[in-house]
């Protein structure tokens, strides 16, 4: 009788723990429906503010046009959206979005709040919400000129599954946009940066949310993301092009970009 070998099951780095992809979505998932309420004091709390020019600069160097057809993923309470959205509204005889910019979060919890402040500024129609993970994006093939994911590819299971799903998803000419936290900082603010991401941000996470295990994950998380570098070998391997990327503040994060030619 012939034996039958079982393939290995597909394992992924939860923080400093190794887990399988179904139990990786599960914690993340469990994770980000409990601190959506405190999310963003949390983002504000973390970064001493920082998450806001990072954001900023982040949707300058986006660049988004009217006539875009734009997806963010991670979507989380809505900040780059709206960013987007804002930035629109600039242009001259702006009258919306010729198509509505997708939202799109593997968690209900955050795609209500991402809803919730687009209804407190005015905009709730100007978006559809879209509840999927990164890996299973529910679009058809070239339907988006833009994807932006923002402080949440870390967190994706199956990150190869991930940027393969995002360049089926868009248009021939369109741009990946991602902005993510690097493992890697200048060696002058690294021990600082050590004591401050490993001992002060899980002890805000407990004060603020009496949760300090999920922003324990998060700092860890960072530790296990790739550097740019490989991180952009990752995106060529699934067939992106003109990859380049942009380290913020001593390269805490980094803004990579990456096109489908």
């Amino acid at each position: 009788m012939q034996r039958v070998t079982k393939k290995p099951k597909k394992r992924r780095d939860f923080g400093f723990e190794e887990v399988s992809l179904e139990e990786h979505r599960h914690r993340v998932g469990t994770l980000f429906n409990s601190v959506s309420n405190n999310y963003d004091l949390m983002n504000d709390l973390m970064s001493l503010g920082l998450h806001r020019y990072w954001k900023n600069t982040f949707v300058q160097r986006i660049n988004p046009k009217p006539e875009m057809r734009i997806l963010d993923i991670a979507a989380g309470t809505g900040d780059i959206s709206i960013q987007i959205l804002e930035r629109l509204r600039k242009f001259q005889n702006y009258r919306g979005p010729l198509h509505p910019i997708t939202a799109c979060d593997p968690s209900l919890s955050m795609i209500e709040q991402c809803r919730n402040r687009a209804i407190d500024k005015g905009c709730l129609t100007e978006f559809s919400y879209v509840v999927a993970p990164a890996e299973n994006l529910p679009f058809n093939p070239r339907c988006f000129d833009l994807i932006a994911i923002s402080f949440g590819l870390r967190n994706v299971s199956d990150r190869p599954k991930a940027i393969r799903n995002f360049l089926q998803s868009l248009d021939f000419g369109g741009r990946f946009m991602c902005l993510e936290f690097s493992p890697t900082v200048w060696r002058v603010i690294e021990p600082l940066y050590e004591v401050y991401s490993m001992k002060v941000i899980p002890w805000l996470g407990q004060m603020i949310t009496s949760d300090g295990d999920a922003y324990r994950y998060l700092a860890e998380s960072i530790r296990k993301f790739p550097a740019p570098e490989i991180l952009a070998e990752e995106l060529e391997e699934q067939g992106f092009q003109n990859i380049t990327w942009r380290s913020l503040s001593g390269g805490i994060v980094n803004i990579h970009s990456a096109w489908r030619t």
